[in-house]
């Protein structure tokens, strides 16, 4: 017999071993749980258990892929599988296995959890609740995958956890991405200019090897759903004295790829002292973002150096030490044992300097026997994130959480905070490392890190400066429009200037007010767009354009007025601006890849060549070249709709075959099925694109599917945090049996948001008992 569902699995009364006291777990509909516990410790166990009764597949897969060991479970497939699209095809799955085991995340974690302190037993207590939850499946037949891989899950440590969050770090970091696509711009550059001499050390191809490391990071960034440039999140503070309950309100949007499961688990948990809710990362206590009652936090990604590549120079007479600051040093070396499944182990030894792992071990052609290429990153010396993280959770004001981030090496975070007297502020936390340069620099020079918070010099907003509010998106804004950069790789202020609008001569704000722009799709760059160009043109081209082009020209025009998730405008703008980028790169198709492949970063090329700055483009060019880009994304845009047509199944309802959602969806995948054949989830309409105020990025290989979304939202009140509103892309359960199974998803795609409103007339959906 097929095991039972999730849900009846979670009720009733169950025994927990190393429980010290009994605890209630109440669900809602959607199964998100509210935890009550006598001691904080059983709280997190409580947790453990549901981490690992909810998302099992979840946390095996997490801790396999940190550790490099997924072909172990897997075989030894093409790297296509899950990934595709991607650029470094046929290669096989060891490959990425052992460009992770090389980067020794497992040694690092091991060392963060005997550096636990004080929270250590925080930290037991969750991996206890883990490991029952684990038994609590196998005593019921385990869980789908487990059973389709015929996998046993191992018992998890607290090492285990402390290797899920330094590997969310690595997924936040900048990592090698920003130097590898440096190095390969060098190739562009003949071979007797000479900056290239300057870069590139005589006799070697760093930018080859740069090509091929590059397609492995991609690779990793794809498997873990951070393979955009436009990843990271964003979020705000409104100081109380413009919201409507007189204290300050915080919106914050976590970018991430949603999935069967998703990135995110929310949860309620109380005990003595202990006031937390939010979304948590399954494999880890605490909460990522969310409130504790006194004070509130949205993360952010920030761009900063917390890593660098760096050339190493091998000892001429022993190839066993590389050169430093201060001699000739023996390689630290370790041999490994990759597991395939089906095939013979694999071994190999990898090699780490006082910099870091030997990224050029890695069987990469380009760089002569004398040099090497090695990684520095914050994380692989950090001492205790999860200790910080766990910190942060108990902070009761700014200094508190300031304090807290004071000690969180990794991941480098922009933290925007509010707090319940009234202050709120950004924090940026994370290490710099120096010196930080754009190529690898010399590994045998000294280098030293600092806390970021140092570099960037930020200020507290409080009660004493009531004129500011703060955008935690690499930006610092005010309210009489002056800014300041938070890191040392700004991003647009779009969603500044939406907040600027908003309060602009307004009346005090509440949280449906930031509701609403968090689910705003049009970008300043679509508005620039319109007034710049596509309204002057239409009132220049008149009559003699096509009745059709005409019709939908003008309601491209008026954008503002049609921004819904159905928007067809959203569809022909989105398709208008790729062909228009490509139209004006003319014949170079291998710049038009990479401008395609990141088109975020060239709006502002192409804004330039539409104002004809410089005589770039002759109106009369331009007027062609508009219209034909124009049709273009209309025919294209049929096109895609009759793709959607060939996808829908036979029972699935047929929606407007001109609406956004035809040409753009979303579709949520698993893990073991990319192609949605074992647990199909309804394709949704998506709205947005990286050329949109925040949904959603694309790839040029599929521009109909979107890779990454604001999967998860949560606006609070700090008047009534405990009455905070969240989004959830697919919801809280990943069993497929499981009526839970991404029940979420529709409401998140409407943009409405779920309360976790603690309240004397709640009415549980089922709860849960448990007993030491």
């Amino acid at each position: 017999m097929a095991p039972p569902p999730i849900e009846h699995l979670l009720r009733g009364s169950l025994a927990l071993s190393g429980l010290l006291e009994p605890v209630s777990v109440s669900f809602d509909a959607f199964l998100v749980p509210q935890i009550e516990a006598q001691n904080e410790d059983d709280a997190w166990q409580a947790l453990g258990l549901l981490h690992a009764a909810c998302r099992p597949f979840h946390l095996e897969l997490s801790r396999r892929t940190w550790s490099g060991r997924l072909s172990a479970m897997f075989g030894d497939p093409p790297i296509r599988w899950p990934l595709e699209p991607v650029r470094f095809k046929g290669a096989p799955l060891r490959v990425l296995d052992r460009y992770l085991r090389n980067l020794g995340l497992v040694e690092s974690a091991a060392r963060q959890a005997a550096q636990l302190g004080d929270e250590a037993p925080r930290v037991e207590a969750y991996t206890r609740g883990v490991q029952a939850g684990f038994e609590l499946l196998a005593r019921h037949g385990g869980f789908e995958e487990a059973r389709l891989l015929k996998l046993q899950p191992e018992p998890w440590s607290v090492t285990d956890s402390c290797l899920v969050l330094l590997g969310h770090a690595w997924a936040l970091s900048e990592g090698p991405g920003p130097t590898l696509s440096n190095l390969q711009i060098l190739r562009h550059l003949p071979t007797d200019d000479p900056r290239r001499a300057s870069f590139l050390p005589a006799g070697s191809a760093l930018d080859k090897v740069a090509a091929s490391l590059a397609e492995i990071d991609a690779a990793v960034q794809r498997l873990v759903g951070m393979d955009s440039p436009g990843r990271g999140s964003n979020a705000c503070v409104l100081p109380g004295h413009r919201s409507r309950s007189g204290k300050p309100l915080l919106a914050c949007d976590l970018h991430q790829a949603p999935g069967i499961s998703g990135p995110y688990f929310l949860a309620s948990l109380r005990a003595p002292g202990m006031q937390l809710d939010g979304f948590t990362l399954p494999g880890l206590p605490g909460v990522w973002a969310g409130s504790n009652g006194s004070l509130a936090w949205g993360p952010t990604r920030a761009a900063i150096g917390d890593s660098q590549l760096c050339l190493e120079r091998f000892d001429p007479e022993d190839a066993g030490r590389v050169q430093t600051a201060e001699g000739w040093t023996e390689l630290e070396c370790h041999d490994e044992i990759l597991e395939i499944q089906g095939k013979p182990d694999f071994g190999f030894r990898r090699r780490r300097t006082p910099n870091g792992p030997l990224l050029s071990d890695l069987d990469l052609d380009g760089l002569p026997s004398s040099l090497g290429l090695s990684m520095r990153w914050a994380g692989f010396d950090a001492e205790a994130p999860l200790r910080a993280l766990l910190r942060l959770n108990r902070a009761s004001d700014g200094k508190g959480l300031c304090d807290a981030l004071s000690e969180l090496e990794v991941p480098a975070l922009h933290v925007a905070w509010a707090a319940s007297d009234g202050s709120c502020g950004s924090q940026l936390s994370g290490w710099l490392l120096e010196p930080r340069t754009a190529l690898p620099g010399p590994g045998w020079e000294p280098g030293r890190r600092r806390p970021a918070a140092e570099v960037a010099g930020l200020p507290r907003v409080g009660p004493e400066e009531p004129g500011l509010w703060v955008l935690a998106n690499q930006q610092l804004e005010r309210l009489d429009g002056e800014s300041g950069a938070l890191s040392l790789f700004p991003s647009p202020g779009y969603r500044a200037q939406r907040m600027h609008e908003l309060l602009d001569g307004s009346e005090p704000l509440g949280p449906n007010a930031l509701c609403a722009v968090q689910t705003d799709v049009v970008s300043l760059f679509a508005r620039e767009l319109q007034q710049l160009v596509l309204k002057p043109w239409l009132e220049r081209r008149g009559e003699d354009l096509h009745e059709k082009v005409r019709a939908e020209l003008e309601k491209l025009t008026e954008w503002e007025a049609d921004c819904g998730r159905l928007s067809r405008s959203a569809s022909i703008f989105h398709l208008f601006v790729l062909h228009l980028l490509s139209s004006l790169l003319g014949e170079d198709a291998e710049l038009e890849e990479r401008v395609l492949s990141d088109p975020g970063r060239w709006r502002t090329v192409l804004l330039a060549a539409l104002r004809c700055e410089a005589g770039w483009l002759e109106p009369r060019v331009l007027d062609h070249r508009l219209l034909a880009c124009f049709e273009d994304a209309l025919t294209e845009l049929h096109a895609g709709n009759e793709k959607q047509r060939k996808v829908l199944s036979a029972g699935e309802p047929v929606h407007d075959p001109g609406a956004w959602g035809w040409l753009h969806s979303l579709q949520l995948r698993h893990s073991l099925d990319p192609r949605g054949q074992r647990w199909q989830v309804p394709r949704l309409p998506m709205p947005g694109s990286w050329f949109t105020l925040n949904p959603g990025d694309f790839s040029p290989a599929d521009p109909c599917e979107p890779k990454l979304v604001a999967c998860a939202r949560l606006v609070i009140d700090m008047a009534a945090p405990q009455q905070a509103r969240f989004a959830l892309a697919g919801g809280q359960c990943a069993d497929p049996r499981s009526s839970h199974l991404c029940d979420l998803l529709h409401q998140w795609a409407e943009g409405s948001y779920l309360r976790l409103e603690r309240s004397e007339g709640f009415q549980a959906w089922q709860k849960l008992q448990l007993l030491p």
